[in-house]
């Protein structure tokens, strides 16, 4: 029996959200559990309630910026792999 891999996306950028689960349902997590979050209160929240096996976190939110951002998911969840979104601009 295959094990359900928790996901948590912390971003307040919708279309890069929908365009992350969109990647996704195409993948073996359209079948498992993915929580968003779009503030940092509301990621931070959600970890205390559930262990999730991998974040996706964009540093840039509206109620966190940058380092201060990692900081307060990695004080939470210190073994959980935390993959760091950036967006590209166009200059």
């Amino acid at each position: 029996m295959e094990q359900e891999v928790t996901l948590l996306i912390v971003s307040d950028k919708h279309r890069d959200v929908e365009s992350i689960l969109k990647a996704l349902s195409d993948t073996a997590f359209s079948t498992h559990k993915i929580v968003v979050a779009s503030r940092i209160c509301e990621a931070l929240e959600r970890m205390r309630e559930c262990a999730f096996d991998a974040v996706l976190l964009e540093l840039e939110l509206s109620d966190s910026r940058g380092l201060s951002t990692l900081h307060a998911v990695f004080g939470i969840a210190s073994a959980t792999p935390i993959i760091v979104l950036v967006t590209a601009r166009n200059e």
